[in-house]
């Protein structure tokens, strides 16, 4: 999986929901009426229709949500239906665009680089509230679609743009869809048709209960377009029927109520329709249960244990199935759910984890499978009945050795969780003994309290069927670097995404943090074939600079910069190759895309340098080329004759024209600005005629001269250094390989940004996958099959080598929350948090202990019920915070975090649990882990060599109130950081 950045695709994670709406009242058992299908029926004309041209080709669709002065995240998507390619360029967007008050909302102008054209649309305000947006697409860099080709079956969503309101609430989008034309013409409707199935055969339709059961279809705006009437003849049956002539789009579906059933529609009660498609939805009726509750009793049976134990209730009648999985303490009474009444389906066993007390051999266990019977609106008590189980121990020795001044914990578990192991503190470098039950398969983590190693924790798994001892040695390591970074502090530092917008300071006003980060030019993606003014990096200044005013302290700018990208997947372009097809030769194109790379990367170091003061030394930082080493080691690029290594760049004819272009002092240029007015300015570098026309008096700011600028870079500049590029400077000579070019990269950054401090980042899905994280993995196991065969890469491509090798070294993780990313592997509970760093400190160890960057990490936090309950709108959680700094809101057991995030069960095969460890709840809490404390865990970053955690993305929670406004949760934890920091040194 690959980073994501703004202005970038994204994944979005599809969930499939059942719906449930319950009734009320009284009923009977079914009378068993006729399955039937009833006559096709054609809706009513909807409200809201879907959205296509004339040509009866193309559909659109505009998403806004939330609320506020500007709705950011905002996209348009447009998708070409037909067989054959249309172009775009020219074709204009209309709609009525207001706000929840009914005033005017205007759009930002919005884009995308997709199929070799730079895609724009540009708005202005028609009639009334009418939003009027045209589209326009650049030639590539290739000379390929100069009309902005949509190709067949195809879709283009344009992004980084928002909606400005008037009154600071909610974008009215149903009215923008529902009245869009394109080019001038009102959009043809495409239909679809919708088959839906009522079943009654469960819902107790005795004498006249069932008589007149409808369902009723209704549009997004609420408008009923048909109803489904099930005759007298069906009630106590299945009764079908087909609805035609719907137009593309969601409804929803209401059910008549009977007394005392549940209704759920399958596979939702909102179906969308698809254009010439029949969409079945199916409404089942469900007489209701009778119910009781259990009221489960806990024995203390083992003081030295006060974690939590498993419980699980069981229906023998269906082969000891879960019907739900508790976590509980010694000496709780917990009140069960409502549970069907105990009958001839349903029978209920109680069984509770085992407690183990290895230090004096002691097994405590339930007597048996206590029975609870459930009667019809009663809690019945039961009080768990446990012993000392009878077993054959065998004696496991722990000879620890390496610790300097210090002590260690030790903590056990089993791979069955058929006990729960106290964890034991105040190890020395001694031997002791512990107990257990023979045939257990054991791990076990030794953590050494303070000091440095080179593996700390110590972990492994053992299957113990014999006496045996195990040696847990520590071994030392060098202190951390952390603080060597120059210009940033002396502890581990917070930073935070940042949209660069100087009217509120990046929406980090109040917001404490000590770096702020964005990406470099327009795209995200180097900007392929383009020279980029470097505004985002003037702004990102800016605001640094505000921020540092109003905190008190120095803010470092950091800059995200490509000289090549292969976020999207393997590609040449950036090295001045094309490949036609996957597996096709390279083509050579020349050297001007990884000229231009470099002018783009020049520009921003140069940028930051300029802003060094007497009180800002060190002035910025650059994270350069994500993901792209992460591809080349998964995709073998390098290693094993891969094709960059051998791959014939052009680095130094490259170097050569870019340098020339920050340095060639041209003649008086003429400027024709976009009013029309032309402007001549005296001459110089193109960086010193951008300040001459800053400072004309004839713009208001840099973003007045933008185009104008970078037009005369690519048309004139540029090629000047083609037909010369001698400036007279003296330039290394370095091979003209991969190798080579990125010495160049690096030695780029330190001239033209002598005290600009840099790192390269690697991924933590570089080898194969980033599923390892979640395996058992020991310190050991990580390192030989994860971090070697990075470090190993990493050093025959000579990264950090040489006279210009980088200042740290950068990590991200995933750039999404977990709660958007966990169907693809990417929620993280402790253990693997722990792996994470390992991983991280081993690299940085491998490559001669270099400083840590983490970055892009994920900023949401793990929500409470509460307070999903007092904020509905916002859903969003990771455990990178809780991990970090603790949540004291949470309960130790987490019985009290967000009922969406309990319902989740992890993907088996991705997060290697089974059964109940892959819910939620289970995965969470293993190892015992309790989130509502700090558990030091920053201090554990600081010894793996971290530096700085940066926060957030383009669509991922961070800090500040870009690109979503968590009020201020995350950024009061690092308030609370920063009263009590972890030093570095």
């Amino acid at each position: 999986m690959k980073i994501h950045k703004p202005n970038k695709r994204y994944l979005g994670t599809l969930i499939a929901a059942t719906s449930l709406l319950s009734a009320c009242g009284g009923g009977s058992s079914s009378s068993g009426g006729q399955n039937a299908t009833g006559p096709t029926i054609q809706a009513a004309t909807p409200a809201v229709r879907a959205l296509f041209s004339t040509q009866q080709c193309l559909s659109a669709s505009l998403n806004a949500t939330g609320s506020g002065w500007y709705i950011g995240n905002a996209t348009i998507g447009i998708t070409n239906n037909c067989d054959s390619a249309i172009d775009l360029a020219g074709s204009t967007l209309s709609f009525t665009s207001i706000d929840n008050s009914g005033g005017f909302a205007s759009w930002g102008d919005a884009g995308t680089y997709t199929n070799d054209a730079n895609y724009k649309i540009s708005f202005t305000q028609g009639s009334g509230n009418t939003e009027i947006g045209t589209i326009t697409a650049d030639k590539a860099w290739t000379g390929k679609n100069d009309n902005g080709t949509i190709l067949p079956h195809t879709s283009i969503v344009f992004g980084g743009t928002g909606v400005n309101t008037t009154n600071g609430g909610s974008y009215q989008l149903n009215v923008a869809n529902s009245t869009l034309t394109i080019n001038g013409s009102a959009p043809v409707a495409q239909t679809g048709s919708m088959t839906v199935s009522v079943n009654t055969k469960n819902a107790g339709c005795s004498g006249t209960i069932c008589n007149a059961i409808k369902v009723t279809v209704n549009d997004i705006n609420g408008k009923t377009v048909a109803t489904v009437a099930v005759p007298v003849s069906s009630a106590g049956a299945i009764y079908t029927q087909k609805i035609e002539s719907l137009n593309v789009g969601s409804y929803t579906l209401s059910a008549s109520a009977v007394s005392n059933d549940t209704i759920t529609y399958t596979p939702s009660a909102t179906p969308a329709v698809v254009a010439n498609t029949d969409t079945p939805v199916t409404v089942n009726y469900q007489q209701a249960q009778q119910v009781g509750q259990a009221a489960i009793t806990l024995p203390n049976v083992f003081s030295g244990y006060t974690g939590n134990l498993l419980v699980k209730l069981l229906n023998t009648k269906e082969s000891n199935s879960v019907v739900n999985t508790y976590s509980m303490t010694q000496g709780q009474t917990l009140t069960t759910e409502a549970l069907p009444i105990s009958d001839t389906k349903h029978q209920y066993a109680i069984q509770v984890q085992g407690i183990a007390d290895p230090a004096a051999g002691n097994f405590y266990v339930e007597s048996g499978l206590p029975i609870v019977s459930i009667t019809n609106n009663k809690i019945t008590a039961i009080n768990i009945p446990f012993k000392t189980a009878s077993v054959t121990k065998r004696t496991v020795s722990f000879a620890l050795s390496g610790l300097n001044n210090s002590t260690a914990g030790i903590n056990f578990q089993d791979s069955a969780q058929k006990y729960a192991y106290p964890g034991y503190t105040g190890l020395t470098n001694a031997t002791v003994k512990y107990y257990f039950e023979s045939s257990t398969t054991l791990g076990y983590s030794v953590a050494a309290v303070s000091g440095n190693y080179k593996v700390n924790p110590i972990e492994s798994t053992n299957l113990i069927t014999a006496n045996k001892t195990i040696s847990v040695a520590f071994e030392s390591a060098p202190a951390p670097s952390g603080a060597t970074v120059a210009g940033w502090p002396n502890y581990l530092a917070m930073g935070a995404v940042t949209d660069a917008n100087t009217t509120n300071n990046g929406g980090l006003s109040g917001r404490p943090v000590d770096s702020i980060f964005k990406y470099g030019g327009d795209g995200g993606n180097g900007d392929p074939g383009k020279i980029v003014f470097p505004i985002y990096t003037m702004n990102t200044i800016a605001v640094a600079g505000s921020l540092t005013k109003e905190y008190g302290k120095h803010v470092m700018p950091t800059m995200v910069d490509y000289t090549a990208e292969m976020s999207g997947g393997t590609a040449y372009k950036d090295f001045g190759y094309d490949q036609p097809s996957a597996g096709a030769p390279l083509v050579y194109q020349g050297e001007s895309i990884p000229a231009m790379h470099f002018v783009n990367l020049m520009l921003d170091a140069q940028t930051l340098q300029q802003s060094k003061s007497t009180d800002n030394a060190y002035p910025g930082s650059i994270i350069i080329n994500p993901d792209l080493l992460g591809m080349v080691q998964q995709q073998k690029l390098f290693a094993n004759g891969g094709t960059l290594s051998t791959l014939n760049i052009p680095v130094n004819k490259s170097l050569q024209e870019a340098v020339c272009f920050m340095k060639r002092k041209f003649g008086p240029t003429d400027f024709t600005l976009s009013n029309g007015e032309t402007v001549t300015v005296a001459g110089g570098t193109p960086m010193e005629m951008a300040v001459q026309l800053r400072n004309s008096g004839k713009v208001w700011s840099y973003w007045d001269i933008k185009s104008v600028w970078e037009d005369k870079a690519v048309n004139v500049w540029y090629p000047s250094c083609v037909s010369n590029s001698d400036v007279g400077a003296t330039i290394p000579t370095f091979v003209n390989s991969f190798k080579g070019w990125i010495q160049a990269t690096n030695w780029a950054i330190k001239y033209f940004g002598p005290d600009v401090t840099f790192g390269w980042q690697e991924n933590v899905w570089a080898v194969d996958s980033a599923n390892w994280i979640h395996q058992l993995n020991t310190s050991q196991a990580i390192q030989s099959n994860i971090s070697d065969p990075i470090v190993s890469l990493w050093k025959d491509m000579e990264v950090y080598n040489g006279k210009y090798k980088p200042d740290f070294l950068v990590f991200d993780r995933y750039e999404m929350d977990d709660s958007a990313a966990y169907g693809v592997g990417y929620w993280y509970n402790a253990r693997d948090w722990n792996n994470y760093l390992t991983f991280v400190q081993q690299i940085s160890s491998g490559l001669g202990n270099q400083p840590v960057m983490l970055w892009q990490i994920p900023g949401g936090h793990i929500q409470t019920q509460a307070e999903v309950v007092a904020n509905p709108s916002y859903q969003r959680a990771s455990t990178a915070p809780g991990y970090f700094f603790g949540q004291s809101e949470l309960s130790a057991d987490l019985s009290n975090m967000a009922d969406y995030l309990k319902q989740i069960s992890l993907n088996s095969s991705y997060y290697n649990c089974t059964g109940t460890g892959c819910q939620m709840t289970n995965y969470m809490t293993m190892n015992n882990y309790n989130w509502s404390k700090d558990n030091g865990n920053l201090k554990l970053a600081a010894n793996a060599n971290v530096f700085a955690i940066l926060w957030g993305g383009g669509q991922t929670q961070s800090v500040g109130t870009f690109p979503i406004n968590d009020n201020g949760w995350l950024a009061n934890k690092i308030k609370t950081y920063y009263q009590n920091p972890t030093y570095l040194k």
